[in-house]
């Protein structure tokens, strides 16, 4: 009954903040054809064989981006119907465990658990996405109320379902697709784990998107899972429009420099959007970093070269907005379904 408010709450990690601008398409080296497709006949003209290998590097990169978002946008499509049967099992089962309703047990562990929108938080949702609203605060704010009301009950109602699974048997059987693959870099960036992990996880970041700040949940899931088998990359790719975020990969990049990038990672994005610059400073003395270092490198142009760095990678990537999530080189759109990424992760482990 209440399945499809989960799904929503599944898939609402997945999206991200987009680019105002769309990304330049991707460079020809990082969408090689694989070598058993470069011989594929395609088409012929003339007693002329046209193969995989003729055609333009952007026309094969447009195709492996297509290839890989139905790919995955099936996949999960899937994995949210088997995902509603069993929310809807777990739900029923526990209702009939304590005599009531499956309504009755929505009542008392969501809809008494979760707070209504005040007028002051749904005020700085509008002022935060104004140049997206055509209209006044008084005819915006009922619409955002009771979108930040779905969204709040959402995310209780997951949580609530989370602890069923936990005490519960709970499979999952959907066949893993098989993805293309980007070149991706990880560079000298911050990273967690194992050099010679079996997974490396390159995520491009900006510390103002909150799709990025739950991202970062789930990457850390996954470094508790799987403690020898994966390592985490960090690399930059503040947008245009969080006009925070900038300054923040800056000082990351310093804290980074200090070894101390993690500590300063989660206090940014435990804290965001309150990143102006008497924050940042906040957040680097709770992250131990050393105030006179930090501003030495803040005033080089080590910061700026680094950043830079990123945003033409991910740039290449065609990347067009974030977080852009790469798991042994295969793009993910956002970040999936914490199973999901579990079951990727498991392929490529051969498990």
């Amino acid at each position: 009954m209440f399945a499809r408010l989960l799904s929503l709450a599944v898939f609402l990690p997945m999206l991200g903040c987009a680019a105002n601008a769309t990304a330049p398409k991707a460079a020809a080296g990082t969408s090689t054809p694989e070598a058993n497709q470069a011989d594929e006949i395609l088409g012929t003209v003339a007693g002329v064989s046209v193969r995989r290998a003729d055609l333009a590097a952007e026309r094969l990169a447009e195709m492996k981006t297509a290839e890989n978002e139905a790919l995955q946008r099936q996949w999960t499509s899937i994995f949210l119907a088997v995902d509603d049967v069993i929310n809807d099992v777990l739900l029923k089962k526990e209702a009939e465990k304590r005599g009531i309703s499956v309504e009755s047990l929505y009542e008392q562990e969501v809809v008494s658990k979760t707070s209504e929108p005040s007028n002051d938080e749904v005020e700085k949702i509008y002022e935060a996405n104004r140049d997206q609203i055509p209209v006044p605060l008084t005819e915006a704010a009922p619409y955002i109320k009771r979108q930040l009301a779905m969204q709040r009950a959402t995310e209780t109602l997951r949580a609530y379902v989370d602890t069923l699974k936990a005490t519960s048997d709970v499979r999952y059987n959907i066949p893993t697709p098989v993805l293309p693959r980007f070149k991706v870099e990880p560079g000298d960036n911050p990273s967690v784990g194992p050099a010679d992990a079996r997974v490396t996880i390159v995520e491009f970041s900006d510390f103002e998107c909150p799709y990025c700040s739950r991202a970062a949940k789930t990457l850390e899931k996954l470094k508790t899972l799987y403690p020898q088998d994966v390592r985490l990359v960090f690399r930059d790719f503040p947008l245009s429009q969080h006009t925070k975020a900038r300054k923040a990969a800056l000082a990351a990049f310093c804290a980074h420099e200090q070894n101390k990038f993690w500590s300063f990672h989660d206090e940014l994005f435990a804290n965001a959007p309150a990143l102006g610059d008497e924050e940042l400073t906040k957040y680097a003395a709770g992250a131990g970093l050393d105030a006179a270092a930090m501003t030495a490198c803040l005033a080089s142009d080590r910061p700026e070269a680094a950043v830079a760095a990123d945003e033409k990678a991910g740039r290449e990537l065609a990347l067009d907005g974030t977080p852009g999530i790469f798991v042994n080189g295969m793009k993910l759109l956002g970040v999936l379904p914490l199973p999901l990424m579990q079951a990727i992760i498991d392929k490529e482990l051969g498990r």
